[in-house]
């Protein structure tokens, strides 16, 4: 149990720090203080037209191109929908997204899911995957013929 010595010397540690904290405050005013007080020669010399430090340039890349760091993304995609076989059940893009990670693809999880989404919704325009995308439900498989969800006919497609 803290005895009053304890609560004494807790409340002079804290003291301590806040007069540090101060004078570092200080020190910081003063120091910008100097500073704007040397501005005003800086402006009549002209130097501050002109940057000291040389701007760096940035190349841009021809239009059009892009390297990605993880070029077989796609690849990997296509193989989980290979290996699903779950039917009319919403595919799970997070669960894509710990497959790539598996697989050894690197990137922030935020950006493997957009990737990934992007990959599917191309892959619902192919015809032949079988994949389908409906607004409120997202991303499935299907063997039937899906025009309209609410109206399920049986009529498969071969």
């Amino acid at each position: 149990m803290a005895t009053q010595a304890d609560h004494i010397q807790a409340t002079i540690a804290q003291m301590q720090q806040a007069v540090a904290e101060q004078r570092r405050v200080l020190a910081e005013m003063e120091e910008t203080l100097a500073a704007l007080q040397r501005t005003p020669g800086y402006l009549k010399s002209g130097a501050v037209g002109t940057h000291l430090t040389p701007t760096p340039t940035v190349e841009k890349v021809a239009g059009g191109t892009r390297t990605l760091a993880n070029r077989n993304v796609t690849a990997f995609v296509r193989d989980y929908l290979a290996e699903y076989h779950k039917y009319d059940e919403k595919i799970n893009i997070g669960e894509i997204v710990d497959y790539l990670v598996r697989r050894g693809v690197k990137g922030k999880p935020r950006s493997l899911y957009s990737a990934v989404h992007v990959i599917l919704k191309k892959e619902v325009k192919t015809r032949g995957s079988g994949l389908h995308y409906k607004s409120g439900v997202g991303f499935f498989k299907s063997r039937e013929k899906v025009d309209d969800l609410t109206h399920r006919d049986m009529e498969l497609v071969h």
